[in-house]
């Protein structure tokens, strides 16, 4: 099932209550604060995310439409946080991984933490 996020920048308040959210919820934040709103992944088609793309063991895939970060296969090497065009995968320094927005998928959370947060 493939989702769509959009965030309002003009409802933006810089409140940081979705980034926290976020990490509460995974350990770590999955998004980013700009000066008024946050940043989030584009959630980019699967066959053309360039993190999943260029990841050389494949830990990015593809699952009911939303690429997810496999903890597993993650060499650390960070080349899907170079490529990525925004700059939305994060480094999980405690677990040696790579994290990205999953919409909360892999949480199993009806909505996601920071859209349930807002």
């Amino acid at each position: 099932m493939k989702t769509l996020g959009v965030v309002d920048p003009q409802r933006g308040s810089a409140c940081q209550d979705c980034i926290n959210a976020c990490h509460k919820v995974h350990g770590v934040a999955r998004v980013k604060k700009t000066s008024t709103i946050p940043l989030f992944c584009l959630h980019c088609h699967p066959d053309k995310a360039s993190c999943a793309k260029i990841c050389p063991t494949g830990a990015i895939r593809e699952d009911e439409g939303t690429l997810i970060g496999y903890e597993d296969a993650c060499l650390h090497c960070r080349l899907c946080m170079i490529a990525c065009p925004v700059g939305m995968l994060v480094i999980d320094e405690e677990k040696k991984s790579v994290h990205k927005c999953t919409l909360c998928l892999d949480v199993g959370g009806a909505l996601p933490a920071c859209v349930d947060a807002c």
